[in-house]
């Protein structure tokens, strides 16, 4: 059934004013119909409440009002251009005026939704990462996307004014390169945390070491910097994009047992069945005794070389993280020296020897 067949209808109870009844009828109708749609969300809600994820939720109570209210201005953009096609506002229709409106609405919609979800992620799935990082940049991601589909509908906006807007494009670029050159030490850093965080290579209570010297546990991933704790104590600070650029050596991935290398040396003279067996017994002993030490690893003993003054050799072991070996590193070399005094094991220093030949 079209308007004017309700006319018809409705002209003998409304003489004279059937018109204003229809318009009247359809505002009151978008109402109606907006408070269906009210309903409606409040069931999703109720539904979306027995889900897992709160995601539905926030999304729901986020849009609830705003398409009540789209449901509204298009009741009453209906009903006043029924009853004015030609209406004018300070020269500018009102089917014009009613579209901008409605960009701007829906642009208020968009970011609403859009917060709505970040708010999601800040609230359920940012806390369960292990870096800080996205709680840094969501803020700052959630100002730039307001600001970009704002800027948007104020083009389209422009654009149905019969604006130019080429020009203004075109300043918002060179704008947009000067602003990008200005920042580009911190954008460097904050796409380096966003790397970061995609690649994982570090995370927060990793002991580390870049190629630039640095090492120590790593303590926060900011989005302009990584904090590292030394063993010192120290705090070392250094920029995303730095760490990016580095080789790192995550001692603590794929899982922290690492193993310990301790060389040393004994003289030519020496026995080496007997030095093996001191050794791996001395080894043994001191791992079982220590903090860290991992016992299931059958401990190494291999003599490596001929070297100008001494037969080397590689002790391995393994430690359940890499700070740990330091203790039992030095544990294991006084109690190797003292077994050694024992033993009558000789542990040879740099010395050279001058055979003089007579003649």
């Amino acid at each position: 059934m079209d308007l004017t067949s309700l006319e018809i209808i409705l002209a003998p109870f409304f003489a004279g004013y059937t018109k204003y009844a229809v318009g009247i009828g359809i505002f009151v109708a978008a109402i109606i119909g907006a408070y269906i749609i009210v309903l409606i969300m409040k069931l999703l809600a109720h539904v979306a409440s027995k889900t897992k994820t709160q995601l539905d939720d926030i999304l729901i109570e986020a849009s609830a009002t705003p398409i009540k209210l789209v449901a509204i201005m298009l009741g009453a953009y209906f009903s006043i251009n029924y009853l004015s096609p030609n209406l004018e506002i300070m020269g500018v229709s009102f089917a014009s005026i009613f579209y901008i409106v409605m960009i701007f609405f829906s642009a208020y919609l968009v970011t609403k939704v859009l917060k709505a979800g970040l708010r999601w992620y800040s609230e359920e799935v940012a806390p369960k990462t292990t870096t800080s990082l996205d709680e840094h940049i969501l803020p700052i991601f959630s100002k730039i996307i307001v600001v970009f589909i704002y800027i948007i509908a104020l083009i389209l906006v422009l654009h149905k004014l019969g604006i130019e807007v080429t020009p203004i494009l075109a300043g918002l670029g060179v704008a947009g390169i000067a602003i990008a050159l200005a920042l580009q030490p911190m954008l460097s850093n904050l796409f380096s945390g966003f790397s970061l965080i995609s690649d994982r290579p570090i995370k927060v209570g990793d002991f580390i070491k870049l190629s630039t010297g640095e090492d120590g546990y790593v303590e926060e991933i900011g989005w302009r910097s990584v904090r590292m704790r030394t063993l010192g104590g120290n705090l070392v600070t250094v920029p995303n994009n730095k760490i990016a650029d580095s080789i790192i050596t995550n001692y603590s991935m794929p899982e922290k047992p690492t193993t310990a290398v301790i060389e040393m040396g004994v003289a030519y003279g020496s026995d080496l069945d007997k030095v093996e067996r001191v050794l791996l017994k001395t080894v043994k002993a001191v791992i079982g005794k220590s903090d860290g030490g991992i016992m299931d690893f059958e401990p190494l003993i291999r003599f490596t070389q001929f070297a100008d003054n001494q037969i080397t050799v590689k002790i391995v072991f393994k430690v359940e993280d890499y700070v740990k070996q330091f203790k039992i590193k030095s544990d294991m070399i006084k109690e190797i020296h003292k077994t050694f005094g024992k033993e009558k094991i000789e542990i040879p220093f740099p010395q050279r020897v001058v055979w003089m030949k007579r003649r």
